[in-house]
């Protein structure tokens, strides 16, 4: 096991390092900056010398009849080395040392945007994974040992609300419990306070509505998994077997079942951490949350590469990261990897 997870880690590294060499290299083929957008400002002249652009890479390709040597055939390419100062090697360093520069916008720390962008996200979607996982399980363990009619509605009803659009669900609820009713607020632009936490605990009333929109589309996946794990647990060879020998059916299922739908929930595991830090784009702008996913649209609209850069670059290490552990608790959890790699 510990060689298996060697091995992934080395490849693991290399993944990102050819991610951060690509997301470099994307965001170099990208028209304009910041500056346009401040054409007339007082920091014009500050952020178009941090506009310029540094080689991605310790070489460049260019083109063959860019070169003068004569000696070198007109069909092979010409090579020309950049040295050390390149936005690869530059942006890796700064990313270890955890000084990512300034916003090429307003020459704010990029640092200092994203944690607090990164506090206000991790906030709200954990209470939302959190809750959708306790959910989901009651709901999937309700499902898979009944098969009446009700049962039968609420994965019809939760599968419905499955086809609807985020977008489309949050702006609904907008207009009946804010704009109808006003029994929530609509927007986070009142809030006075930067912390999360602390208009967590005074203004619960924000949060209800986003939460409400990000649980409710994901139920019906998440229990359906787990549902399936059991069912798949329940129809073994083993399960009868196991019964026979006289445990009682809720005992076995604590024991046996409820590890197949973990398997199947940690599978799922792997795509949600990055969601966890990085939220939903969507929502965020709707109610205007000042979170990760929101910084990030904006950065785009404004051409804030710097920041758009080193999110990016967040998400990816956040995802091998989610890969990583993800494989690790599933092997943790199902005897059979274990027993395979012996």
């Amino acid at each position: 096991m510990q060689n298996s997870l060697f091995k992934k880690l080395i490849f693991s590294i290399f993944v990102l390092l050819g991610s951060i060499w690509m997301i470099c290299y994307l965001i170099s083929l990208i028209p304009g900056n910041a500056s346009d957008f401040y054409a007339e400002d007082s920091n014009t002249q500050i952020i178009n010398n941090q506009a310029e652009k540094l080689p991605v890479f310790y070489f460049s390709v260019l083109p063959a009849h860019s070169t003068e040597d004569i000696s070198i055939p007109s069909f092979l390419p010409n090579f020309k080395w950049n040295g050390s100062q390149n936005s690869f090697q530059m942006t890796i360093l700064q990313t270890l040392d955890l000084v990512f520069g300034n916003s090429s916008s307003n020459l704010t720390s990029i640092r200092h945007k994203i944690i607090d962008a990164l506090s206000w996200t991790f906030c709200i979607q954990f209470l939302h994974y959190f809750l959708l996982l306790i959910i989901s399980i009651i709901i999937g363990k309700y499902i898979s040992n009944n098969s009446s009619a009700f049962s039968k509605i609420i994965s019809s009803f939760f599968l419905a609300l499955h086809a609807i659009p985020s977008f489309w669900l949050a702006s609904l609820l907008i207009f009946i419990f804010c704009t109808q009713w006003f029994l929530f607020p609509n927007s986070f632009l009142n809030i006075t306070e930067n912390s999360v936490w602390y208009n967590l605990l005074h203004s619960p009333q924000y949060f209800i509505l986003p939460i409400i929109c990000l649980i409710f589309p994901s139920i019906s996946y998440v229990s359906r998994i787990y549902s399936e794990g059991l069912k798949k647990a329940t129809q073994s060879t083993f399960w009868n077997r196991a019964l026979s020998t006289g445990i009682s059916s809720s005992k076995l299922t604590n024991l046996e079942a409820q590890p197949f739908g973990l398997i199947s929930i940690f599978g799922w595991f792997v795509g949600i951490i990055p969601a966890l830090f990085i939220g939903s784009v969507i929502i965020e702008n709707l109610f205007s949350i000042p979170g990760m996913g929101r910084l990030l649209f904006h950065s785009i609209s404004i051409r804030d590469w710097d920041i758009v850069k080193y999110i990016l670059i967040f998400i990816s290490t956040i995802s091998i990261l989610a890969y990583l552990l993800s494989d690790f608790l599933i092997r943790l959890v199902d005897p059979r990897m274990r027993k395979n790699e012996n």
